[in-house]
């Protein structure tokens, strides 16, 4: 007798989804607390702590509510926190490079900042853009092994 291959997609734990979210949000948003503190911002590192905790909490509250749209909540952290760090690099560069020229290696231009924040926030918001098809792809196939199953 041969049996036919189940797929079943995984749940995420509560725990788990704060932990995601928690760990993408302010870990992304370490370094800029880092720069922060480094030259004295004080604003700024305020400003980064209550945006970041603020993403987290509406984040992880649609997620809990509406866990099939993980992936595109996630997209909108991407760029809900990429939008916050053009804003803040393009508002505080020219400050912090005064206090951060002296530092080895020197720091890199505003120009060459925008650059690699584009870059990462693309790869990022491609990532979450596959696996939430690829999610949907795989709910359609187990709604169809359901229906299959049952005469």
């Amino acid at each position: 007798m041969r049996v036919k291959p189940h797929l079943k997609m995984l749940k995420a734990t509560n725990g788990q989804i704060y932990g995601a979210f928690a760990g993408a949000i302010f870990g992304s948003l370490l370094w800029l607390s880092r720069v922060s503190v480094q030259t004295k911002d004080w604003i700024v590192l305020l400003l980064i702590l209550v945006a970041g905790t603020l993403t987290f909490l509406v984040a992880t509250k649609l997620c809990l509510k509406t866990r099939q749209h993980g992936f595109r909540i996630a997209i909108g952290v991407f760029i809900a926190i990429g939008l916050l760090h053009f804003l803040i690099v393009n508002l505080r560069w020219d400050r912090w490079l005064v206090v951060l020229k002296y530092h080895y290696p020197p720091p890199p231009t505003l120009r060459e900042m925008n650059f690699l924040i584009g870059i990462v926030l693309t790869v990022l918001v491609a990532v979450a853009l596959v696996q939430d098809l690829w999610l949907r792809k795989m709910k359609k196939k187990e709604r169809q092994n359901q229906t299959d199953n049952f005469p």
